[in-house]
Formats: C-alpha cells, structure tokens, sequence
C-alpha cells in the first residue's frame, strides 16, 4: 500500500455523523458472556471480501457527513474506521469489538487493510473530484450574479 491521496480536511459537527445513532460508539452492548462471539462475528465480516465491501459501500452511501469527517482527517487510522464502521452498518457492531480484527490471520489482516485503503482512496478521489465541481459551479454563479447586476 502506499499513502491515501491528499484531501483537504473538513470537520462537520458531531450531530450530523450518522454512525452515532446508528450504534458505532454504543457502549455496554453485550454481556461479558457474548463478547468472545461478538469479536467472531467482527473478524468473520471482515474475513468475507463480499460482506465487507457491501458494508462499505452502504457506509458510503448512508453515512456521508461521517464519511466527509472522518476520511478527510489524516491523523486517525482511516482503514480501521472504515473496517469498524462498515460492521456497524451491516452487522449491528459497535467499534468496541475491533479487537475482533487480531482474531484474523496476518493475510486475512492484510486483504482487509487493503480493501480498505483501496476503497478509501477511490473515495477520497471521488471526493475530490465532487469539490472541484462544486467549486467552478459555484464561481460560475458568482460571475453570472455579478455580471448580471450590471445591466
């Protein structure tokens, strides 16, 4: 893997991350008894590169001001919020079993990493490619306004 594509960082306030009411940060999910097969469940989703990956895309498309948060902040682990989020989405999991990922063996380690990361870098230059469309349509509209006050 090589580094994730620049992105320019935007903060979106806390009441708009979809992935709190959808559980991501729940605490007190289990019982102590059900915590061994809840690490299980976690490691299984992402052992299964098609389960995986339609959890990704639904974190995707589902949770965008989470998304916008937290894949443009390059000073967290993207990978593994994405590897977490993606199991709150699809299998109800909050991020407290992550640990669930050490239950994987190092290549099984690997692929989901690397499912990540290529999926994150897709996004970000998608990402990237929304903004600056954005941009020139909203400079556009400037000069259309401006210029239209003259006459």
């Amino acid at each position: 893997m090589t580094e994730l594509p620049k992105v320019r960082r935007v903060y979106r306030r806390i009441d708009e991350w979809e992935c709190i009411p959808a559980g991501m940060y729940d605490e007190g999910f289990c019982v102590q008894s059900d915590r061994d097969r809840f690490l299980r469940v976690y490691a299984d989703f992402l052992a299964d590169e098609y389960d995986f990956q339609v959890g990704i895309q639904r974190v995707f498309e589902e949770w965008p001001a989470s998304c916008e948060n937290f894949l443009t902040d390059c000073n967290i682990n993207r990978i593994a919020w994405l590897g977490q989020a993606s199991a709150c989405i699809e299998r109800g999991l909050p991020c407290s079993f992550r640990g669930g990922f050490w239950l994987l063996t190092k290549q099984q380690q690997d692929e989901a990493n690397l499912q990540a990361f290529l999926n994150i870098k897709e996004w970000i230059l998608a990402y990237r490619k929304h903004q600056k469309a954005s941009r020139a349509a909203c400079q556009r509209m400037a000069e259309q306004m401006l210029f239209s006050w003259d006459s």
